[in-house]
């Protein structure tokens, strides 16, 4: 008798933190349309996730080459995606090149204490970006993901795939 007067009590502050929790789980799970600036975060991020070690939004993990990362004198990014104007890092070590400059810049450094970074644009659509992503910075050292974009109401989310190593 006591316990059923208390759930009565109890039972629609109990209702609305239930509310609140179904909410707040079923917001995580609606993707808004993405904006126009979502690519250049997206490439931007990647290229933080290597050259700075800063972690992917929604992306739990730490590059798996991350501890030869910041040794590197040099990160030359191939994004054909975006135009050449836009800059992926302020880290002064950062180049964008295009994938036609990749063989001369290739033949002048090798793996010199630099690092090649191709990000290409693979999908998109009103509420998703797909971009293969790939990190060479020796002959037999690099790795590659795949990466899915959606924006959430907290900001742009990354999912990812690690797809190789070399």
């Amino acid at each position: 008798m006591v316990i059923s007067v208390q759930v009565r009590r109890w039972r629609w502050p109990l209702l609305a933190a239930g509310a609140v929790v179904l909410a707040v789980v079923g917001v995580s799970f609606l993707s808004l349309p993405l904006r126009d600036s979502d690519k250049v975060e997206a490439a931007q991020g990647l290229v933080a996730w290597i050259v700075e070690g800063r972690p992917v939004p929604g992306f739990g993990e730490e590059y798996r080459g991350a501890q030869w990362m910041p040794e590197r004198k040099r990160f030359f990014v191939i994004c054909g995606f975006l135009p050449a104007e836009v800059p992926l890092s302020n880290d002064p070590r950062v180049q964008r090149i295009s994938a036609q400059e990749h063989e001369a810049v290739f033949k002048k450094h090798q793996f010199d204490d630099t690092d090649y970074i191709t990000i290409k644009l693979k999908s998109e659509s009103e509420s998703e970006i797909v971009l293969e992503f790939s990190n060479l910075f020796s002959s037999k050292a690099g790795h590659g993901y795949k990466f899915e974009f959606r924006r959430k109401i907290w900001g742009l989310r990354a999912s990812g795939k690690f797809l190789w190593v070399s």
